[in-house]
Parts: structure tokens; C-alpha cells; sequence
């Protein structure tokens, strides 16, 4: 009877997925074929005539990367074995603005949507968050991607040059845009100046 051939309807489902993490193999011997000897006699010295081989065995792997990477590398400062014929490299060489061992990550900038796997056809690439060029990270907000009908859902940490707001598209307290500089521009808040003459009435 040939093999039975099974093969997945979609690689990147998350049970195969989940059978890509497998990062340590062993091979259990349970059971000894004794030819019938057992039955003659079942003195426990009887498996001592016996023993477990293995002819051939092929172990196939790869890099858990979430359809992230085409190619692993090596990983800084791990000490490989001199001899590593046929080893896989633990690292991906991440892509679609992700990050981490197994690009399980979007990079700081790229939270604009929830991270997700690839897919057969849909790569899923992190989304850059609109923060008009004042801030070098940014966080997902899932109730934030709800509102606005899962569009976006990135808000921006720390904005500089005096902006603020969700994606920086404000000025602070007491500093004006500049209506002929653009709003990535760094010098587009400006700094308000004080009215002497307004202050001096207010204070009689």
C-alpha cells in the first residue's frame, strides 16, 4: 500500500504553525519485537538479547519566523560548534517592518496595527504610525482601532518639538503652527509671544 500523503489546505494556519515550534525532538523506543521469544520464556534477561536500532532518520527544519522571512542567520553571540553541516540558523532575518528572534514583533514605529502572522497571500506587514516625523515610537490601542473601524489604531509616544496629540498633529500649550511650514517640519510650533501690552491692562 504506497503512503498516505498529507498535506495541509493552508502552511500558515496556526496548527502549523504551532507544529513549527517544535524546538527539541525526542525519539522514544517503547516497544521491543522479540519474535515470539516472549512467549517461550518471560524471564526479564530475555530483552538483554534484544536492542533498539535506527537505520536512517531525516529531521527537516527551519526558523519559526510567521511567514515573516525568507532566510535565518546566525545569531549575534552564540558560539557555534565548528562543525554545523545542515544546522539551521535560530534567527530570522526579519521583513514587513517586524522585529525580534522570530519577527514576532512590529518595530517601534510600525504599531498603527495589531501584529499578525502572515498569511497564504497576505503578508500582514506592520503599519507605520502617522506621527508627522515628531516621535520614534508608538503603541497600539485596541479601543482606539475600534473607533475608528479598524483603520488605525496607533498613538504616538513622547512627540517632540513641542507637539502633541494621538499622532502629534498639535502644538503645546503656548506655541502656534506655522501656517508656511509643513507639518512634519520641526520648527512648525512656534513659540507664542507674550503680549506685554494685554498683560499690563489685565494687571489694572
Amino acid at each position: 500500500m504506497p503512503p498516505t500523503l498529507i498535506q495541509s489546505k493552508d502552511p500558515y494556519s496556526t496548527e502549523i504553525q504551532n507544529l513549527l515550534k517544535i524546538t527539541n525532538l525526542r525519539i522514544n523506543f517503547t516497544k521491543l519485537h522479540t519474535f515470539g521469544d516472549n512467549f517461550l520464556d518471560s524471564r526479564e534477561e530475555l530483552k538483554e538479547k534484544y536492542y533498539y536500532a535506527m537505520y536512517e532518520m531525516v529531521v527537516r527544519g527551519s526558523c519559526l519566523c510567521y511567514g515573516h522571512a525568507s532566510r535565518c542567520i546566525p545569531v549575534e553571540g552564540v558560539q557555534y560548534d565548528s562543525d554545523k553541516n545542515g544546522m539551521v540558523d535560530g534567527q530570522c532575518q526579519c521583513q514587513h517592518n517586524t522585529q525580534g528572534t522570530n519577527c514576532e514583533e512590529c518595530l517601534p514605529l510600525f504599531n498603527d496595527r495589531p501584529w499578525q502572522p502572515a498569511r497564504s497571500g497576505q503578508t500582514n506587514e506592520c503599519k507605520k504610525c502617522q506621527c508627522h516625523g515628531h516621535a520614534r515610537t508608538c503603541h497600539f490601542d485596541a479601543d482606539l482601532y475600534k473607533d475608528t473601524n479598524y483603520v488605525t489604531g496607533g498613538i504616538c509616544d513622547d512627540c517632540q518639538h513641542n507637539t502633541l496629540g494621538i499622532n502629534c498633529e498639535k502644538c503645546k500649550e503656548n506655541y502656534w503652527r506655522d501656517p508656511e511650514r509643513a507639518i512634519d517640519d520641526p520648527a512648525t510650533c512656534k513659540r507664542k509671544k507674550r503680549d506685554f501690552l494685554h498683560e499690563y491692562y489685565y494687571l489694572l
